[in-house]
């Protein structure tokens, strides 16, 4: 994820039937940068690597939080907590291994008010973990210097937690630690009474570089480190959130994330709904098929739909079988999983389905831009994250191309084709 000149979110409250007189709308405004191109389309080898190294960090950060919340007895079949990369840039022709350049990520951000009176915070919403954390006003060090702090005293609604104390590892590999509070919270004109969360009075360089002030996770309560409920599943818990409930919508400029639900004016098509499988904290759906036409490259897998990656991630011999289906492929970067084409052999006909119907992914969106003249670089990336057997990650790629709604209360993830 490289930096954030000004991100696109929408934030929305909506009743997950029609819409009612009383229906509360609000919206923040910000441009979604996350792509893994450059400015002329060539494909950002730097920039994917981070990328992968991000997600395989991320992967393990969870499975560790999952152990200690619910219990091993929680992972998939063939999972297992694999030791942290970095982002290291691999070895090419006439080119040494070297550490890439200190870069933002993309994120999906926005402002979020904590304390009575509000003291507002620019944050990263992400579906791919569970906790909220913001700066100390006790982060003093160089670190902490351009971010905005939390004063607790300035706040009649602040209450600290005990001796309680967050340590928090990220994506990455960067950290953020400090003591637990509650206070109100607000999202979009939403607000929620006694919202735990950590007051980070120390974090690693590399989220001091980034252009946000903290995290408000969108995941499973399974995913959470500091064990505190998160926003949504509070909200919905005091009746401030109508739903356990959001959607989200992704397009290579803007992006809309919807709290309490979608309406049916979002989609040109019924809803197609699938369970969430098990308590692995994901959004994990099963009974998946990538295919072609009418081939089908792999079958019976679980997916984990993450708006927190650009990439679609799948064993790596299942890719590589899918790979066969496109005239001249082949396997760029081994380390990463990717896999070079002709751009004009982009399939526009590969897609996923779960049970019933299928999503297909656009020529478009299946390609991160050219690597020469002739060649690209292909969405789909051959990679062993330690998620379980037969296990797929779903990352933009997918998502750009519909409309995705979560249901924590019916456990549920949906797709259907948006109306743009």
């Amino acid at each position: 994820m490289l930096a954030l000149s000004s991100v696109i979110l929408s934030l929305v409250l909506s009743a997950f039937a029609a819409p009612t007189p009383n229906a509360l709308f609000r919206r923040i405004s910000t441009r979604n940068v996350k792509s893994l191109k450059t400015a002329d389309g060539f494909f950002d080898h730097q920039k994917a690597i981070r990328q992968v190294a991000y997600d395989h960090n991320k992967y393990r950060s969870n499975l560790i939080n999952m152990r200690d919340n619910v219990g091993a007895e929680a992972f998939k079949d063939g999972a297992q907590i694999l030791p942290p990369v970095s982002p290291l840039v691999s070895p090419s022709e006439g080119k040494g291994t070297e550490k890439l350049n200190d870069e933002h990520h993309e994120l999906w951000a926005g402002i979020v008010g904590v304390g009575t009176p509000q003291q507002s915070f620019n944050v990263d919403f992400d579906t791919g973990s569970a906790d909220l954390w913001i700066p100390s006003a006790n982060c003093t060090a160089t670190d902490c210097a351009q971010k905005a702090k939390y004063h607790p005293e300035q706040s009649s609604t602040s209450q600290r937690q005990g001796d309680k104390f967050a340590g928090i590892r990220y994506q990455d590999g960067s950290t953020a630690s400090g003591p637990i509070f509650t206070d109100t919270v607000t999202v979009a004109g939403i607000s929620v009474k006694n919202q735990g969360f950590a007051a980070v009075e120390s974090m690693s360089g590399e989220l001091a570089h980034r252009p946000i002030d903290g995290v408000l996770g969108l995941g499973y309560p399974a995913l959470a480190k500091m064990g505190q409920t998160p926003f949504i599943n509070t909200g919905r818990a005091q009746g401030s959130i109508p739903h356990a409930e959001f959607g989200l919508r992704i397009t290579d400029t803007t992006s809309e994330l919807e709290i309490g639900l979608q309406t049916g004016e979002h989609c040109t098509d019924a809803p197609e709904v699938h369970p969430v499988t098990g308590d692995s904290g994901y959004w994990q759906i099963s009974n998946g098929m990538l295919g072609r036409g009418l081939h089908a490259y792999a079958h019976d897998f679980s997916a984990i739909i993450d708006s927190g990656t650009t990439l679609i991630y799948g064993p790596p011999a299942d890719v590589a079988k899918f790979y066969k289906s496109v005239e001249g492929a082949e396997l760029w970067d081994e380390s990463n999983g990717l896999y070079s084409f002709p751009c004009d052999e982009a399939p526009s006909d590969a897609h996923f389905q779960f049970d019933k119907g299928w999503r297909t992914i656009s020529a478009e969106n299946f390609s991160f831009g050219q690597i020469d003249e002739t060649r690209c670089i292909g969405a789909i990336a051959g990679l062993d994250m330690g998620l379980g057997n037969h296990t797929w990650v779903l990352g933009d790629s997918f998502l750009k191309n519909v409309y995705t709604a979560f249901s924590f209360e019916k456990n549920e993830v949906s797709f259907c084709y948006p109306r743009d």
